[in-house]
């Protein structure tokens, strides 16, 4: 559901002007891509983290180790912990958030710099490495002993 919302937002830039030139823009069309850009990247940090999640809830269903058990609620407590500040970064990385696709020259408000959002990003990037390596420490379901039936439609 999160991809589809995602995709939805991309189809929102890309009629808004992505992968054009700001100048070829009709008037207001970048305000608007920015105003779907600014919602993509924050689901984009939602969709990551909900699908390293439902991995680990998955694993959670086949685990009858207690020791495995508490390695994944304590990946999953990481995983919240570690995603919602830098999702209210994100968000909040303009004040007032408006500011985000308005002019900067125009009217009252501040934003973190291009680098400043650019580390944010590279930090939730080591952040989802550092998971997913976690997450690959794990044994496969294979070794639970699982055997999924195959049905074909």
């Amino acid at each position: 559901m999160a991809n589809l919302t995602g995709m939805g937002f991309v189809a929102a830039e890309v009629e808004n002007g992505l992968g054009r030139h700001r100048y070829y823009l009709k008037p207001g069309a970048f305000k608007k891509f920015l105003k779907y850009d600014y919602l993509d990247w924050a689901q984009v940090f939602v969709t990551l983290a909900l699908c390293k999640i439902s991995i680990c809830l998955f694993l959670l269903r086949l685990s009858s180790f207690r020791r495995l058990r508490w390695w994944l609620h304590g990946l999953i407590v990481f995983l919240i912990v570690s995603h919602l500040p830098l999702l209210f970064l994100i968000i909040f990385q303009c004040t007032p958030i408006a500011k985000y696709w308005t002019n900067p020259l125009e009217g009252p408000g501040v934003c973190f710099t291009k680098a400043t959002v650019e580390t944010i990003i590279i930090i939730q990037g080591g952040k989802g490495y550092r998971a997913r390596s976690a997450q690959r420490t794990l044994p496969d379901p294979h070794t639970f002993g699982v055997t999924l039936a195959l049905e074909l439609a």
